[in-house]
């Protein structure tokens, strides 16, 4: 589907606009995943950016999080991760924290 330039236009289009609709994110890493398969769907270039949008600011996701400066989304869930992870397993818990890896 990519293959066709029109298609291509669409997409590249898409994801210009929104970076622009989100201008201290600029283009984040991973939409075209999500712009594509909009686009997949046979939405138009107005229907995957509105649908796009509406996902990462929809309040009960706030999507957009994951990618502002800092990512307090991504940070938030690290920490509801182990919060809950080290009461349900607090050995294996232990024992992964004790390998040092980065959240």
């Amino acid at each position: 589907m990519f293959q066709v330039a029109e298609n291509k236009a669409v997409f590249k289009a898409a994801l210009q606009e929104i970076s622009l609709y989100f201008p201290k994110q600029g283009y984040i890493q991973g939409i075209n995943f999500v712009v594509g398969y909009f686009i997949l769907l046979d939405m138009n270039q107005l229907e995957a950016i509105k649908s796009f949008i509406g996902a990462v600011t929809h309040p009960k996701l706030m999507l957009i999080g994951n990618y502002e400066d800092d990512f307090p989304l991504t940070r938030l869930s690290c920490e509801l991760f182990w919060s809950i992870f080290s009461e349900r397993s607090p050995d294996f818990a232990s024992n992964i924290k004790e390998l040092n890896i980065p959240d």
